[in-house]
């Protein structure tokens, strides 16, 4: 059965059919869904269920538009029109009827797919009928996985079709030629991309909120991995050529970057209540742990997988860090961002990292420790290197950005954006990539951005001062 609703989903639809529509279990809906879907308002207008059946028909009209529901079985609710309920109606099908009238005489059946049954045909079958209806009783009916599942052999495709196997391994194709890179060096204590000295603004991406009003989503401008389904542009899916030559347009020179502060754009209201269902609000911050598909997450979704990274969100920064190799700006990778450890509980709320998001043990407190039912501390306990649990999560993530960023010159690694934590975790950070640099061979660009108390000690530490490239002053209180 169906797992929620059918019916539009977005503002203002208009002139949607719905034609010979069978929903399972739930409703088929043409209403106001008010605040859902990030203040959707009005889904539907000037809209039409025709014959189907659903578990309930939700009809309501918006001021200045009608809504109908004719031939429908199911329990009706709604101020729109309901015509001929619980009967079968004339013509079996209303698009079959337009489509007829708009092709004047020629052909249909062409333009049509499967109709499935016969509605009225039934209610006073002849003889010949009767007999094939009841050999079709002895199977089960058809279902749309039935339907789609047997398209193959109702529409064959033309010999000119190209081959499944040339397809799947197509000729290879001549790459380009790469473009010159302006690589980032150091020289006497100075930042140089190209052999020039790193000039120009600096740039962070917004980290939570957004919607996808196509008047307003521009605005909040361009973002590294922020995904909204099949929609490309700024504020959407940004495509990240243009924002890189748009950034170089702008005088900016480095872009930093962590995680969004969670993942879909309820949790922008701040609550801390756990969400009834996985109905997810674009856009989306990715996050770099992917879903582990068992469990529920207190945004409804899947629980996350600690050990898995989502390759998308990875795939973006190397993308990026690539850009930057070759246009001369400096990608400002900072590991984890303390905003979600501090300050508003919400900020805690979908984290990854808490232990009812995870099918990993993270040994926080459960359910969270929310001070005066509204804050969160869990900063101390985040950025304790000596957590058995913790500590080999930490790890395996610090590598996860060593790892993808290995072969790029123009990222700067930073603990963490707001970072404020003490020494006993950014020595575990360094020590940690040196232990990478010895194994790999590769070396790090990495900063050094907490307070001055912290960053004192590390510089006065001839074990790890060594790894440290660049000095970020903007925590010193």
């Amino acid at each position: 059965g169906a797992t929620d609703f059918s019916g539009p989903l977005e503002s203002w639809v208009s002139g949607l059919l719905y034609d010979n529509v069978t929903i399972d279990g739930s409703g088929l809906h043409l209403e106001n869904r008010w605040r859902a879907g990030g203040g959707v308002g009005w889904s539907a207008a000037n809209c039409t269920i025709w014959q189907s059946n659903a578990a309930e028909m939700r009809c309501f009209s918006p001021p200045g538009a009608l809504n109908r529901a004719v031939g429908t079985w199911g329990r009706p609710a709604g101020d729109g029109a309901f015509e001929q309920s619980d009967e079968f109606v004339k013509p079996r099908s209303l698009f079959a009827e337009q489509l007829a009238t708009r092709l004047a005489g020629e052909d249909k059946t062409a333009h049509l797919g499967p109709m499935g049954r016969d509605y009225v045909g039934a209610t006073n079958p002849t003889p010949a009928e009767a007999e094939q209806f009841a050999r079709q009783s002895e199977r089960p009916a058809p279902t749309l996985r039935d339907l789609i599942a047997s398209a193959p052999n109702r529409e064959m495709l033309g010999e000119s079709v190209v081959p499944a196997d040339a397809r799947i391994n197509p000729e290879p194709k001549e790459s380009p030629q790469p473009g010159a890179t302006r690589l980032m060096t150091i020289v006497n204590g100075r930042l140089l991309t190209g052999g020039r000295p790193l000039v120009g603004r600096r740039f962070t991406p917004i980290w939570w909120r957004g919607n996808i009003r196509p008047s307003e989503a521009p605005g909040f401008g361009p973002a590294i991995t922020r995904f909204v389904p099949g929609r490309i542009g700024r504020g959407f899916t940004d495509d990240l050529n243009k924002v890189a030559d748009e950034l170089s347009d702008r005088g900016i020179a480095v872009i930093e970057h962590h995680h969004g502060l969670w993942y879909d754009r309820r949790r922008d209201d701040h609550t801390r209540v756990r969400r009834p269902d996985g109905n997810v609000v674009p856009p989306f911050y990715e996050q770099p742990f992917a879903r582990s598909s068992s469990g529920r997450a207190w945004d409804g979704l899947s629980r996350y997988d600690l050990t898995m990274f989502n390759p998308w969100y990875w795939h973006r920064l190397k993308e990026f860090a690539d850009l930057c190799d070759h246009k001369g700006a400096v990608l400002f990778a900072q590991h984890y961002f303390q905003h979600n450890l501090l300050e508003a509980g919400a900020h805690w709320t979908d984290f990854p990292w808490r232990e009812a998001n995870n099918v990993n043990t993270t040994a926080f407190p459960e359910p969270p420790p929310y001070a005066g039912d509204k804050r969160i501390f869990q900063a101390h306990l985040f950025y304790d290197p000596a957590n058995d649990f913790r500590r080999p999560i930490h790890r395996r993530y610090i590598r996860k950005h060593l790892d993808t960023f290995a072969d790029n010159r123009n990222v700067i690694h930073s603990v963490g954006a707001e970072f404020t934590g003490p020494l006993g975790f950014v020595q575990f950070w360094i020590d940690t990539i040196l232990e990478w640099e010895r194994e790999t061979g590769k070396d790090a660009t990495v900063c050094l951005s907490c307070t001055k108390d912290v960053q004192d000690a590390i510089l006065a530490d001839p074990a790890r001062c060594g790894a440290i490239s660049v000095i970020d002053i903007r925590y010193w209180w």
